[in-house]
């Protein structure tokens, strides 16, 4: 069996999970930010985790929970009952209390063996970082935030993992006025259970063969949930008159390695309907006033 090597990414996400209230002068900073992990059966990875108290001294509790995917656009919270875990097929070592004195710095391991298994699967979870200082204060009826930190697990005997994305909100219009901004907004539905990180670019070429390309920013969609694609630039075509006729609109979805998923295109017929509109409405005025002279000249006959 090929040998996997875990794969540690930090990633531009960082998710903080407020209750209704909150206590002044807290919080950790935490690095990775994000853990995302393909680990082969029976190994043993180890994570160091660093923590920077950013507040006043505190004690954290530190528990595993289950990372719920909320909206299009990468946000997450998580289940507040810590994980059962006899529901996934890890063991997980770490210390499940810590004491940082103000602006202090500290990291600990955070230990994950992987069971047996012969088929590949996927687990969102979170490691949760909640506050105790509340308990210094009896009468008070704050509540202090919980701090995650994602941890994506991707258990896999051979690596190889379902690839089944789909493009969402790509039907453009047949005809569109030049006159107003137009917007392009799709997203990608991952319809496996494994989380991936599509990559690409949106390409729209004028009838004059002029290209402007839009590379797709990888983010990671995590399995059976949508994801507003993100691009830098955005493209986003401000009014202009000089946008006339036909464009192309060409899209291409890859893997991180360049491979291509789909592809999609769709042409859009630009014209400056608002201005067509305001002539016909001028050339409408003129034929009517000057009708009515005409009649007018008449009856004076």
């Amino acid at each position: 069996m090929k040998k996997l090597l875990p794969l540690i990414f930090a990633l531009n996400l960082a998710i903080l999970v407020f209750a209704p209230k909150t206590i002044a002068n807290t919080g950790i900073s935490i690095s990775p930010p994000t853990i995302e992990l393909l680990i082969a059966p029976n190994k043993n990875v180890v994570q160091n985790i660093s923590l920077h108290n950013l507040g006043e001294a505190a004690s954290y509790r530190v528990s595993l929970h289950r990372l719920i995917p909320l909206g299009e656009d990468g946000g997450s919270t998580i289940d507040l009952n810590p994980l059962d875990p006899a529901t996934v097929p890890f063991v997980f070592t770490f210390p499940t209390s810590l004491n940082l004195q103000a602006n202090e710095s500290t990291s600990f391991t955070f230990t994950i063996a992987a069971a047996s298994t012969d088929k590949s699967q996927a687990f969102s979870l979170a490691l949760g970082f909640a506050s105790e200082q509340s308990q210094a204060s009896p009468n008070s009826t704050s509540t202090q935030p919980i701090i995650v930190l994602p941890l994506l697990l991707t258990l896999s005997p051979d690596g190889a993992l379902d690839l089944s994305l789909t493009l969402e909100n790509f039907e453009l219009p047949v005809i569109a006025d030049s006159m107003l901004p137009f917007d392009i907004n799709p997203k990608v539905f991952n319809r496996s259970s494994f989380m991936h990180r599509p990559g690409g670019e949106l390409v729209i070429t004028s009838p004059r063969g002029v290209k402007n390309n839009y590379p797709v920013v990888p983010s990671l969609v995590l399995g059976q949930t949508t994801r507003r694609l993100r691009f830098d630039p955005v493209p986003t075509l401000s009014p202009s008159i000089s946008r006339f006729g036909p464009h192309t609109f060409a899209f291409t979805l890859t893997t991180p390695s360049g491979k291509t998923i789909l592809t999609s295109e769709r042409i859009v017929w630009f014209l400056p309907l608002r201005l067509i509109l305001a002539i016909l409405s001028l050339a409408l005025i003129i034929f009517a006033v000057y009708l009515k002279k005409s009649r007018d000249q008449h009856y004076a006959h």
